[in-house]
């Protein structure tokens, strides 16, 4: 078995390439299997889904390439026809089998806003998503004190102005929309 180690300084830039990390075991529990994948393995993989909730619960798909552009780009890549709208989001992660959906094993709603011109509003979107990472940390990482008796619930609060939660029923076909079942 090739050590990380080794692998590094048969390397004579010194810098470990992907293939190098991904070939070799990262620890002496992992044993090398050289890139083969078991056939359960082999067939098993996820599947990302955004759509865009209307009103009227009616559902459009977005593609995941197009929601990033918006995200990281905002001055050249836009939606006018959300233009200064809040529009209700949910991104469902599918498990796949063969390469077809067979199970939803994550939701997220949230709810996005856009300028006049139809550019996403990140500032406010990445707050909330960080707030709602900082909420999702704080009792792991929160040194009990039981003389402060104040509670900081900025955070909880700005997550929570990003998220909305779906009656049972358009919840069910987000997630048949999600499993191609529609």
């Amino acid at each position: 078995m090739v050590a990380l180690h080794d692998v590094v300084a048969m390397n004579p830039t010194g810098r470990r390439s992907h293939l190098e990390l991904a070939r070799h075991a990262l620890g002496p529990q992992r044993p090398a299997r050289h890139g083969k994948l078991t056939a359960a393995e082999a067939s098993m993989g996820f599947a990302y889904r955004k759509f865009i909730v209307n009103d009227d619960g009616t559902l459009i798909r977005l593609r995941n390439t197009i929601f990033d552009r918006l995200l990281r780009d905002p001055q050249h890549h836009s939606m006018p026809a959300l233009a200064g709208k809040r529009v209700r989001m949910a991104d469902i992660i599918v498990q796949l089998a063969d390469r077809k959906p067979i199970r939803v094993v994550r939701r997220v709603y949230f709810v996005v806003s856009f300028d006049e011109a139809g550019r996403l509003g990140t500032t406010r979107f990445l707050k909330q998503q960080w707030a709602l990472v900082e909420s999702a940390l704080d009792p792991v990482l929160e040194v009990p004190n039981d003389d402060d008796r104040i509670l900081d619930a900025a955070s909880r609060f700005t997550a929570q102005g990003g998220r909305w939660q779906p009656l049972a029923v358009l919840a069910q076909r987000i997630d048949d929309a999600a499993l191609g079942r529609t």
